[in-house]
Parts: C-alpha cells; structure tokens; sequence
C-alpha cells in the first residue's frame, strides 16, 4: 500500500511539472504588436526619452485634453483625443533620487479611446516621436 502511494505521489508530481503551454510574447522587441495577445483597450505605456520629462497637466473638465510641455506630444494627444495620463510608477518616497536615476519617472500610461484602432494607432504614432523612448500596449494578464 506504501508502494502505490509513493508511486501516485511521484506520477502526481511527474504529470505536474510539465510544459505549460507557450503563450506569445507581448513586447517582441522589434517595436511590433504581437498577434494572439490581448491588450487593454484604450491604453498605451511609454518611456520618454531622459531629458524630456513631462511636466502632465489635465484639463479643468471631464474628458479634456492633456498637456505635457513638449509641442509635438501635445499635438500628438489632440489628434488622438487622449483625456488620461497617469505615472506608471509613483515618486517612491525616501527612494525617489533613486527611482530618477533608474529613470522611472519618464514612464507614463496614456489613455485615448478604447477601441483597436485608436489604439494601435496611438501605440504607432507615438512610437514614432523623437521625445518617445518606448512605447508598448498594456497586456491583459490572466491567472488561470
């Protein structure tokens, strides 16, 4: 009876550890979407370049523009009829000089309409910006 135990014990293990199923990469490297991943619709997350930090400033009403002091964003986030910015990462507190050297205070997530087309459209026009470092879509990450 010990011997089926330790044997179911040892298969449960041996079955568990297998492959998991690949999954594409989200961020391919090479400044394309990749196809077969879900992203959230509307958002798109970018690094400016060091240098160009933005100082983002909303509009007084619901649904207004965002300006962030460099020109050609802000003409960018009027055409693409951007209303949202937020920071990706906060100023960290006691660790802010750090988090600036590292450069996290250049990423911010910028919100325009939520369908495909604006936002792969967003995700390309500013992608294209000299001002813009990186730019990527926000994957939508499921736990299954």
């Amino acid at each position: 009876m010990k011997h089926y135990l330790v044997l179911l014990i040892v298969a449960s293990i041996f079955f568990a550890c297998g492959e998991p199923t690949p999954r594409p990469d989200p961020y391919p490297g090479d400044g394309s979407i990749s196809h077969g991943v879900e992203y959230i619709p509307g958002w798109v997350r970018v690094k400016f370049r060091e240098g160009m930090s933005p100082n983002i400033q909303h509009g007084v009403s619901r649904g207004s523009t965002i300006r962030t002091g460099i020109a050609e964003v802000d003409q960018l986030m009027d055409k693409l009829g951007a209303t949202r910015a937020e920071r990706v990462f906060s100023d960290g507190g006691k660790f802010s000089e750090r988090r600036r050297k590292y450069g996290f205070h250049l990423w911010y997530a910028l919100y325009v309409r939520a369908t495909v087309q604006a936002t792969t459209r967003s995700f390309h026009d500013l992608s294209l910006l000299e001002c813009v470092e990186i730019t990527e879509l926000i994957p939508v990450i499921r736990c299954h």
